[in-house]
């Protein structure tokens, strides 16, 4: 055989095997697509949108922040691998910090569940619920990143009753300590009362 003859009889193997390689292939797609079509209760995926998913309880869809439990401790921000949180706070009259701004950046959100194992229970009584969760919603995309983003600023008036409540807070304790040490003169008075009546009934 021809040496330059060589290198054009395996150009054609090589595209025979080619096109036989496809054959065989697309006969298997059409023998697995068949089989379900002839059964279709074995098919395991959902007709979404108008089928959805089940998602399991401990699921990591989108991340939940409740801004009236959140006490600004700033945990979940500094657990976050890729910075995507934000919280921005002022301290309040009772020297607690009152949350003014949270943003959460879902586009850089890895959900590692890093800030929400940081995020504390705020509140007494309350075992296993924090302000910062994972939520079973996963229908959130969106062509604007902006729209992706959680955002949350505190009113002017939501701002004006967390200040009120610190300082009625800061109030009450005060008037607790006074009536604390009131009660601790009056036990003291009466204690000495008593030693001075035992000694002159001597």
């Amino acid at each position: 055989m021809n040496m330059q003859a060589r290198p054009i009889v395996k150009e054609m193997f090589e595209s025979v095997g080619w096109l036989v390689n496809i054959l065989v292939t697309s006969v298997q797609g059409m023998l697995i697509t068949g089989k379900y079509f002839v059964r279709p209760n074995e098919i395991v995926t959902v007709r979404y949108p108008r089928e959805k998913l089940n998602v399991p309880e401990n699921f990591r869809g989108r991340l939940l922040n409740d801004p009236e439990r959140c006490i600004s401790c700033e945990l979940c921000a500094r657990a976050c691998p890729t910075k995507c949180i934000t919280v921005k706070h002022e301290m309040g009259a009772d020297k607690k910090r009152i949350l003014t701004e949270y943003s959460l950046d879902m586009t850089a959100c890895l959900f590692c569940g890093l800030c929400t194992e940081a995020c504390p229970e705020t509140t007494k009584n309350a075992k296993g619920k924090k302000c910062l969760i994972f939520v079973s919603d996963y229908e959130y995309s969106s062509d604007s990143k902006e729209q992706i983003k959680y955002y949350f600023k505190q009113t002017e008036d939501g701002l004006a009753r967390k200040r009120k409540d610190a300082e009625e807070r800061v109030k009450k304790a005060a008037e607790a300590k006074k009536k604390s040490e009131e009660a601790k003169s009056a036990a003291a008075a009466i204690a000495s009362t008593k030693i001075n009546i035992a000694e002159e009934s001597k």
